[in-house]
Formats: C-alpha cells, structure tokens, sequence
C-alpha cells in the first residue's frame, strides 16, 4: 500500500467540515484536497471525492500530518500538511450498568431482529431521546421512554407527537438501575421505581460530547483542550499547532467569521507558494 500526500485533508463530514471542504475547493482548484469521514452522506460521495474510512490514529513530525485508518495495519499512509478537525459530537457514553450486552445503542440506525413485536426502551432527558422514541414507533410493539427529569424540555409539538402515539408509554422521574442480559443479548432493564420492564433493545442519549476518537491521548500535542472537551482555537481556528484546525463543536470558540478567517489564511498559505 502506498502512502498518499495531500495538500489538504478535513477529517470529519460535520455541517462545518463540509461547508469549508466545499469552499476550498472553489478557491484552491489546483490544491489536492480531501474529506475523511467514517460517516458520509451519499450525495456528498456522488459529488465529490471523499475517504469513507474511520481514522484511528494521527501523528505529527517535522510540519507533517500523518492519518492512520482503518486498513492501514497501523501505519500512517495519508499525509498532509494542513489538517482541518471538524468531526462534531458523538454520544456521550452511558455506565455500564450490568453485563455485557450487544442491544445498547446510541443512535436508530440500529434495529434488532424480531423488534417489530418486541419492547424497547429509550433512556434520557435530551431533545434526540424524544425523536429516538418516535423514530422508533413503527419498529417495536412499545416503546417506553424513561427520563429522570419529571419534566424534560421538549418542543411541544415533539410532546404532542409522543401523546399521540399509542404505543409510547412516558415514564418519567426515574434512573435506569440495572440491567439483565443472557449470551451477550439484553433481556430486562430494572428502573430506580423498582419496576422491571423486558425488552430487546435500550436507547440512550445523555447528551453529547466532542468527538475526537481519531486523536487517542492527543500523544503528538495537537491540540490543547478545555473543560468542555473541545479543542482550544485563536480566531482563526488555529490550535497550538498553526497548521491544525477545529471547526464547529470541537472547536472552543466557533463562528461563521472565524470561519472565513480559515479559510482566507489557508488560500494565502497556498498564493504564497
């Protein structure tokens, strides 16, 4: 496999990654400039090359960015000298609260076999755990959507849909306990109202934190972060290394100006040369 050298690379497919990965393009047509997301929109692959791969690793030496991907037997083969972070969010992960089990998901894109006449529950007091609910309506036979606030701040038209829905029974006020599970499959989630409910799958969603799994313990200091989790910028978007970018949310302090900033520094970076 042999390494390959771009001028350019944006790891990430965020609202953000793509709005300046479609900029640059424009402004640098001559420039070798490419996206790298695990996660990609069809249209956006249609239209535009993209690296549909998950980054496991980065590393930095002497001005040169090196990605590690899935496929790579551990070695970096994507090089670049200008590196743009913008991978958004991912679900904040939810303790573990008994053995292991393959039916605890973060997102509806997974659905276990046998669902349509099964149960399932949704855990969490956030926006996203209301849509998962109603997402999930025509998948399962119940759906029980338990948070820990008594009264979660829905838009009311999301709680005129949940009312509406026959099969979506609201239990708030309480904590998921514990749950049971046999051959790595869930069986039975126990709540803090010590009601037990069987069911083939659990969806959480506790909030979201800023993703950054393609940089394990920031080994190379990329970047420095705040308490929040997100990566320190100036207002360029710079982090402490002038060549290594976030945008959006993990970025500490993101803005459509801060933006444009970006990308008028990298298009003087390149009239330079």
């Amino acid at each position: 496999m042999e390494n390959v050298f771009y001028d350019i690379i944006i790891v990430g497919a965020s609202k953000e990654g793509i709005s300046v990965y479609k900029k640059l393009l424009k402004h640098l047509p001559d420039q070798k400039i490419i996206l790298v997301s695990e996660r990609v929109n069809k249209q956006l692959t249609e239209e535009f090359e993209v690296i549909q791969k998950k980054v496991l690793f980065t590393t930095y030496n002497h001005g040169l960015i090196g990605l590690t991907m899935e496929g790579d037997q551990g070695i970096p083969r994507t090089f670049t000298h200008h590196l743009i972070i913008a991978t958004g969010e991912q679900p904040k992960p939810f303790p573990k609260k008994g053995p292991n089990v393959q039916q605890i998901y973060y997102n509806t894109d997974e659905i276990p076999e046998g669902s349509k006449l099964s149960q399932a529950v949704v855990f969490g007091n956030t926006p996203r755990a209301a849509k998962m609910a109603l997402e999930l309506k025509s998948k399962f036979k119940h759906i029980y959507l338990c948070t820990s606030d008594f009264e979660p701040s829905y838009h009311y038209q999301t709680n005129r849909k949940l009312d509406a829905a026959a099969n979506i029974a609201r239990l708030p006020g309480c904590e998921i306990v514990s749950w049971e599970g046999k051959a790595g499959e869930l069986q039975k989630v126990t709540l803090s109202t010590y009601s037990t409910i069987t069911c083939k799958a659990l969806y959480v969603d506790v909030g979201r934190i800023p993703d950054l799994s393609g940089f394990p313990n920031n080994r190379f200091r990329l970047f420095t972060i705040n308490e929040e989790g997100k990566i320190n910028t100036d207002e360029k978007c710079r982090s402490i290394v002038p060549t290594i970018y976030a945008i959006g949310s993990v970025s500490s302090s993101y803005n459509i100006d801060k933006e444009r900033a970006l990308v008028n520094t990298i298009k003087k970076e390149f009239k330079k040369c």
